[in-house]
């Protein structure tokens, strides 16, 4: 009731993982949900009992924890053990991504922090501009090769050298003019994206863009605000807008191909109870999206029409993972429900 879960599950050598909002980690069998063993990592002491904040990366056979109390954790994969335990000032808004020995996270302060992945030990850290509203998500970095891309709830996008922490580039994908000051929140929700030397990323404000990775220019930009990570499959780029538009871009060029209208309101006669949506994935040669009204939608990539749905009867805010043939989804009553 007082705290909601922000990170999607984490899959490694069969194994799914994720953090409830109790923070337990939970390791079950992807393939068939067999429970394998949980771990509480709340603390004993403390005032704090509840907490906002963090989610799991798989790798190298271990589980590598970000939490809402600051700090972080390595697990091993098979037993749940911990490995080890590293502070921070402050609790961690994002998830971790674990690459090239090293494990990043940011905390809700927007410090990135790079540690060791083997040890724990912390490498560098990176203070962002601090911005305290930002929407409720658990946003983590993009790494291609030795470079990181980090997104941050200030609209800002920053390129580091993942050896040391250098900042090669910034960019701002702030929108200013908007009406209200729900569209003010320049948050970067979703996850960057790179491929083949571009990165892409939304923010809530209302820019979607494509960046050189190497120079920090923008290739292109559009109008387009999202609070989740796009999904680049060959040469289109897809992502869902706040109000439910599920659009199909050129990757190299940002001209649109089609636009979709999603599901925008609970009851759409009266234009009753706004309808927020989740995703994209792609599994099967089908987009899958899911809302928080409990659908579960998959989408044609060449026309977004819509050629199948089902109601699960709970809410997802989380965006669905795909592996092994099925759609795993975490409703936001923290229930595991995986389709085939």
């Amino acid at each position: 009731d007082r705290v909601q879960i922000a990170a999607p599950p984490g899959i490694a050598d069969g194994r799914l993982y994720f953090l409830d909002a109790a923070h337990r980690v939970h390791a079950v069998g992807a393939r068939d949900g067999e429970r394998l063993w949980t771990r509480a990592l709340r603390p004993s002491e403390g005032r704090d009992r509840a907490a906002r904040g963090g989610g799991v990366a798989a790798g190298g056979g271990r589980v590598f924890v970000s939490t809402g109390f600051g700090f972080t954790v390595a697990l091993d994969g098979v037993t749940g053990e911990e490995i080890w335990r590293t502070e921070a000032d402050a609790p961690f808004q994002s998830a971790p991504t674990v690459s090239g020995g090293r494990v990043f996270a940011t905390t809700n302060d927007s410090e990135l922090i790079a540690m060791d992945a083997g040890t724990g030990e912390v490498a560098w850290t990176h203070q962002a501009i601090a911005e305290p509203a930002r929407i409720l998500s658990a946003s983590s970095v993009a790494i291609d090769g030795d470079t990181v891309v980090a997104p941050f709830a200030s609209g800002e996008v920053i390129a580091l050298l993942a050896a040391n922490g250098r900042r090669l580039w910034v960019d701002s994908l702030s929108r200013t003019g908007r009406l209200t000051s729900l569209s003010a929140i320049n948050d970067i929700a979703g996850r960057p994206v790179i491929d083949s030397g571009v990165a892409y990323a939304a923010s809530h404000s209302g820019v979607l863009a494509a960046i050189d990775l190497r120079t920090g220019q923008r290739v292109w930009a559009r109008p387009f605000a999202s609070t989740q990570t796009p999904w680049v499959a060959g040469e289109v780029l897809y992502a869902v807008s706040i109000d439910g538009v599920l659009a199909a871009f050129n990757r190299a060029t940002g001209n649109i191909y089609w636009v979709s209208q999603l599901r925008r309101f609970q009851n759409e006669r009266n234009r009753e109870g706004r309808v927020a949506w989740t995703g994209p994935v792609m599994i099967g040669g089908r987009l899958v999206l899911a809302n928080s009204v409990g659908d579960v939608v998959a989408v044609t990539p060449q026309s977004g029409q819509t050629v199948a749905s089902v109601d699960i009867g709970k809410p997802v805010f989380i965006p669905p993972i795909a592996a092994n043939d099925q759609i795993y989804i975490v409703t936001d009553e923290a229930r595991l429900i995986v389709l085939r």
